[in-house]
């Protein structure tokens, strides 16, 4: 799998190497549970590019069975497959 997330300057970064997804939306002001020490928050750079308006997702990779990398976004995100299809919008 591989998810697609706007970051800075409007572009579109690609995260991969990871074997299971977990997101939950957050409420407007609501801080995430930081679960491990290399959280990306990139919030701050899709002001310019996305509608505060959009649900914030706190997002989290795993790779065998440990979070691998947690990513605080807002929608849209989407998830591929390994032939770069989206397989979802979250």
């Amino acid at each position: 799998m591989i998810l697609k997330v706007l970051t800075e300057h409007g572009e579109w970064e690609l995260f991969d190497n990871f074997d299971r997804l977990k997101y939950n939306e957050l409420g407007k002001d609501e801080k995430p549970t930081v679960y491990i020490g290399n959280c990306w928050d990139v919030t701050e750079y899709q002001k310019a590019h996305i509608s505060e308006s959009n649900k914030k997702l706190n997002i989290l990779l795993w790779r065998d069975g440990s979070i691998a990398t947690q990513i605080i976004s807002q929608q849209p995100v989407y998830v591929l497959n390994n032939n770069g299809k989206t397989i979802e919008k979250i």
